[in-house]
């Protein structure tokens, strides 16, 4: 099969995985939410978030440099691969220690402490972070074939969403809730782990060389998952230093709804780093750039409108899925949306910087996120509380948004000038004449969608050449 339908058909089976997962897990966090109120799932989002702090040392920031090794070094992919395997298991091991160490030592509140426990089980089966069970996607990964990692997953997760249904409803306490539903995942990993050495048998003598290759191109990602994990979690923890539980579970309830939209760049990026990765070995940078500016046409036009729908009907939004308790959430929604434009773009701009080799940058980025995300937070949070947390969010990946593309454009090349012109006129206007006819929150999006289209189709917002650098993406071969 060429690889026009190995990429289109790995995009699609990761995005419709995506899709049902983050759907599932959205309707089921939306019970649990209206259930236990705001001040207990923010321990639940709390539990979790310590949790994620020390996956990162499972992951050692391998799981991408596997995939793009197995991808372009196939005489030695059974090696790689099992390598990679020993030292995760090894790292997930150390990090479980962490977790626990960390929970019996400093965290006071019983309930807190149990539900971090229970939480602990994160770094081997789940699905949704840097966990052991991630690299055994890696032999589907770097070959396109996502389809039976997707079904597994979605099949896991709607285990696990139905044992929270139930144990939630039964009045289960959230430490309980936890436990349960991480070993609901970890049948899936059990399962995916015998699929995975079935499709690439690993090779599991001690090879340090190896282990010391993978180790060397992976510490910098390491040290950078560390810090985004600290950027992106670090909020709950801060937020719940600075303010309580129940301020993390308001700014938590909006940010899970916008984070689901991440779906979308993250399928396309799935297929893009082996791609990339190969093409630059192969130094073909004309074709790399086609790539770069074509994807980057189509992630700005749909990000840009994720974050105009989200300003017309935020309010209606968090009163339909969490209910008047939540109502402070709106304002950190329409925040936020805004900032998952950022998102979808900084999705692409650093799998470019892996796939090219410079993971070192890589760190920078990272590093530059938790730094200025920690000073914003310091500075917002006393006076605006949850509210503050959103727009740090927001300045934060404007500003690398903007440092990576300028890093990109010494590498690659700049993104096509016309399409951020007409997209963002486009949404200005939009906006504008949205606002004007109607006060109808619905109304305006409506309106909004056929305004903002209409204008991006006729001036040009998604490219000739952009579609044509999709199309090439697809056809490549």
């Amino acid at each position: 099969m060429s690889l026009i339908h190995n990429a289109a058909s790995n995009s699609l089976w990761v995005f419709l995985g995506r899709v049902s997962e983050r759907v599932v897990r959205l309707v089921v966090v939306m019970y649990l939410a209206r259930i236990i109120g705001p001040s207990k799932f923010g321990i639940y989002t709390l539990a979790f978030a310590i949790a994620e702090f020390a996956s990162v040392i499972a992951e050692v920031g391998m799981q991408r440099i596997i995939v793009r090794e197995i991808a372009s070094d196939s005489e030695n992919s059974s090696k790689i691969f099992g390598s990679g395997l020993i030292l995760r298991m090894v790292f997930s091991f150390i990090s479980w220690l962490v977790i626990c160490v960390v929970a019996i030592l400093f965290v006071t509140s019983p309930l807190e402490r149990w539900s971090i426990l229970s939480a602990s089980l994160i770094v081997f089966f789940s699905f949704r972070v840097a966990s052991l069970r991630q690299i055994f996607d890696a032999p589907y990964e770097a070959k396109l074939e996502m389809a039976l990692p997707s079904l597994i997953f979605v099949s896991s997760e709607l285990l696990a969403g139905m044992s929270i249904v139930l144990f939630a409803s039964m009045s289960f306490s959230i430490t309980s809730i936890i436990f349960i539903e991480l070993l609901c995942l970890g049948i899936g990993s059990v399962v995916l782990f015998f699929c995975s050495i079935k499709k690439l048998k690993p090779n599991w003598n001690v090879d340090f060389t190896m282990w010391k290759r993978l180790l060397r191109f992976s510490y910098p990602i390491a040290i950078t998952n560390f810090l985004l994990i600290g950027y992106t979690r670090g909020d709950f923890l801060i937020l719940d230093w600075m303010k309580d539980a129940e301020s993390v579970g308001i700014y938590s309830a909006a940010i899970r709804l916008t984070g689901s939209l991440q779906i979308f760049p993250m399928a396309i990026t799935t297929s893009l780093l082996p791609i990339i990765s190969y093409k630059f070995i192969s130094s073909e940078k004309e074709r790399i750039e086609d790539i770069y500016k074509g994807i980057f046409s189509i992630l700005l036009v749909f990000g840009m409108f994720i974050g105009l729908s989200i300003t017309f009907v935020s309010s209606e939004i968090i009163d339909l899925t969490y209910g008047s308790q939540y109502k402070g959430a709106f304002l950190p929604l329409q925040i936020s949306g805004w900032t998952q434009f950022c998102s979808f773009l900084l999705y692409l701009l650093t799998t470019m910087i892996i796939g090219m080799g410079y993971e070192k940058y890589f760190m920078f980025y990272g590093a530059s996120l938790f730094t200025l995300k920690i000073i914003l937070n310091i500075i917002l949070i006393p006076d605006y509380d949850y509210i503050g947390v959103s727009i740090s969010s927001l300045i934060t990946e404007f500003i690398l948004l903007v440092v990576l593309i300028l890093f990109l454009s010494k590498k690659v090349a700049y993104p096509c000038i016309k399409s951020i012109v007409v997209v963002v006129f486009s949404t200005l206007l939009a906006w504008l004449i949205s606002s004007y006819v109607t006060d109808v929150s619905y109304l305006q999006l409506l309106l909004g969608f056929f305004v903002y289209f209409s204008l991006v189709l006729v001036f040009g917002g998604i490219t000739p050449a952009g579609l044509n650098s999709v199309q090439r993406l697809l056809k490549w071969n």
